[in-house]
């Protein structure tokens, strides 16, 4: 039965498997209770249809993926989003990179990527404190903690 990671080949919701008499595994199915061949359906890998979000080729950020045709692009695939010069990222959490996942629907988890801009500091400015309800609330003219 496929993992977390996977779906089935045949795209039945669910099934069950059965212990015939001689000791094979056998998948159970409506109108099929008892097949010849004692195969389980297979389970593939799922991959992101699509492929990540795409950035300008400006000079100003990069990406460290390439699409390969043919190629698929699994589950748990990452692709790095950076900002190319020093002292700039990106203006709603100041951070100069950001990482999009294949998630486990086939879906990216970023769609979208700001544009890199000159940041006021160098570094970001500091995380959240730790705690219930801490948050950072970022701005290139000021940040915010909560």
């Amino acid at each position: 039965v496929p993992d977390k990671f996977d779906e089935l080949e045949d795209p039945q919701v669910e099934f069950q498997v059965q212990c015939d008499q001689d000791r094979y595994w056998r998948p159970l199915f409506p109108g099929n209770q008892f097949p010849d061949n004692p195969i389980i359906p297979a389970c593939i890998s799922i991959n992101c249809t699509r492929p990540p979000f795409q950035i300008a080729a400006d000079g100003l950020a990069r990406m460290n993926w390439t699409e390969v045709k043919g190629n698929p692009r699994p589950y748990a695939t990452l692709v790095k989003y950076e900002c190319s010069k020093d002292g700039w990222g990106y203006a709603e959490d100041g951070l100069n990179s950001t990482i999009s996942v294949c998630q486990h629907d086939g879906t990216w988890n970023v769609t979208e990527v700001p544009v890199c801009v000159k940041l006021p500091c160098v570094d970001a400015p500091p995380p959240a404190p730790d705690g219930p309800g801490a948050e950072r609330v970022y701005g290139l003219d000021g940040t915010r903690y909560r």
